[in-house]
């Protein structure tokens, strides 16, 4: 989840904080709850 998160803002190159924020709600966009079930899950968070 988190590598999906990381990938989209490095892919966006944001320069500054308004371009960081559209990169982040971008970034954030991608990960769907299957990522989301499966990080809980490998996290030992979810039984």
């Amino acid at each position: 989840m988190w590598s999906k998160v990381k990938q989209g803002l490095k892919s966006q190159e944001p320069r500054n904080a308004c371009q960081r924020l559209k990169a982040a709600r971008a970034a954030f966009a991608t990960v769907t709850s299957p990522d989301c079930q499966g990080f809980f899950l490998h996290a030992g968070y979810a039984t």
